[in-house]
């Protein structure tokens, strides 16, 4: 009974969301806190090394921490776990042996800011989501969600103290982040005994290719998706500056909220698609499901968009501007959700270079239109140049993933939600002191409408719950 609970979607998702959720929610009151100490160029600065880093980490890690929560949930891995994690660990502190000496080679010809804080931040980096693979795989869960916690808790209360009371700008945020990193990879270690693991000497050379044969089709994936979101920063700094760098992280930060819960949802959906074995029951979950997270989705976007214009008041001066992207940004993030979805058949399926192949050509499809859309659009050209990247990537996941996961799309909602959504859109142009909570009550009520099966569904389960424990009492 408790091997069921513990395995199914409902209870993965609660978990994750809570490490995740309190984590992202964390982070997004932080960014508003740093705008009042750091200035859009600062702001802008933070981001491209964020940006850069988001490059580099798979590029040295090969995404081997893929690999290791794959092989740990599969059940018909012959390797035992102290085998794998022997082996993973082993070729990731190998590869950061091998970047660390690139790296400071370059150094000494090549001078960039925050060179040591850069290197530190982007070596913690490849350890902690490895750990954090390899807690989920060995079904550590709750684990896995106080980490998230913890290293946001941590980073936030650094931050704090660096801005707020040593005055510091970028460097105090780097080092608060890695300060945060190393306690919480030190926890890790020490909370699952895997010090005993660090042998570098035993090596699997079987094991390791398959390893890498599985991971090493993401990272062009995983690239591509960076060309997709992350690579117009660098665009947006050669044409526009880091003063709408900055502009532009900001306006990102609502539609992180949409990534808080799709991010929670993939974590937990990925690890029960990976588990259904039976084909026409895969089928039948994969379009149940998807119907009503298209739902779930359009309505938190329905009701950030209502919000958008509104809740920009409350950052630093300079910032407010930043609303007017958000809408385009929202649904790009939208169509990044459904794709995730999408890319949870292509890893139960062990088909990775279906992901491969739909990342490269959204990926080219975003940076070559923001190479002409900036020119004349601003950051509205690099938004819609985001937006175009994903809404390509899903068009050919949809339709690349009939050949062995049969999945109906519900086309007749997805059309009905868009059209709310944008005439919501226009509704902030609209400058009347009833535009917000008329659109904030339709968007409410859209969202309960569309919704209303999960909504009765969660109700019934809370109040079971609280029965249950009150008679328990």
């Amino acid at each position: 009974m408790e091997k069921k609970k513990n395995n199914s979607l409902a209870y993965l998702t609660i978990i994750y969301m809570i490490g995740n959720f309190s984590s992202k929610v964390l982070s997004f009151v932080l960014v508003f806190f740093m705008t009042y100490f750091l200035t859009k160029e600062e702001v802008g600065e933070y981001d491209l090394i964020l940006t850069s880093v988001s490059f580099l980490v798979p590029c040295i890690s090969l995404q081997i921490d893929s690999s290791l929560l794959r092989w740990l949930l599969d059940k018909t891995q012959t390797e035992n776990k102290d085998q794998i994690f022997e082996n993973v660990f082993g070729l990731l502190f190998r590869n950061i042996i091998l970047y660390t000496g690139i790296y400071w080679i370059l150094a000494i010809f090549i001078k960039w800011d925050h060179q040591m804080y850069l290197y530190i931040f982007s070596v913690l980096m490849m350890i902690f989501p490895t750990l954090q693979q390899g807690t989920r795989g060995i079904g550590k869960n709750r684990i896995y969600a106080a980490t998230s916690v913890v290293y946001s808790l941590f980073f936030v209360f650094n931050t704090v103290i660096a801005l707020y009371f040593f005055k510091s700008s970028v460097d105090g945020v780097l080092l608060a982040n890695i300060i945060a990193l190393t306690g919480v990879i030190i926890w890790l270690f020490i909370k699952n005994n895997w010090w005993k693991y660090l042998k570098l000497k035993k090596i699997n050379l079987k094991l390791i290719k398959e390893l890498c044969g599985y991971s090493l089709p993401l990272l062009p994936n995983t690239l591509s998706w960076w060309l997709i979101s992350a690579s117009t920063r660098y665009v947006i700094l050669g044409y526009l500056g880091k003063e709408y760098n900055g502009l532009f992280a900001i306006s990102y930060k609502i539609p992180t909220i949409v990534l808080i819960v799709t991010n929670v949802f993939t974590l937990a959906w990925q690890e029960k698609a990976i588990k259904t074995l039976n084909q026409e029951e895969a089928e039948t979950q994969f379009t149940n499901i998807l119907s009503g997270y298209v739902n779930l989705v359009m309505g938190i976007i329905i009701i950030l968009v209502s919000c958008s214009k509104f809740m920009m008041q409350f950052i630093g001066k300079g910032y407010y501007e930043s609303w007017k992207y958000i809408p385009i940004l929202l649904f790009a993030v939208f169509l990044q959700a459904i794709s995730a979805f999408y890319g949870a058949g292509y890893l139960r399926a062990k088909d990775t270079k279906g992901i491969l192949y739909s990342s490269i050509l959204g990926g080219i499809v975003t940076i070559s239109t923001s190479f002409v859309f900036v020119q004349y659009m601003g950051l509205y050209g690099i938004s819609l140049s985001i937006m175009l990247g994903y809404l390509v990537l899903l068009i050919f996941r949809g339709i690349h993933i009939q050949h062995f996961l049969k999945i109906k799309f519900p086309i007749i909602n997805t059309i009905i939600l868009t059209l709310i959504f944008i005439i919501l859109t226009g509704l902030l142009y609209v400058e009347n002191k009833w535009t917000f909570p008329l659109s904030l009550i339709i968007s409410l009520i859209v969202f309960t409408i569309f919704n209303y099966k999960h909504i009765i569904s969660l109700k019934s389960k809370v109040i079971s719950k609280w029965k249950k424990s009150k008679s328990m009492g």
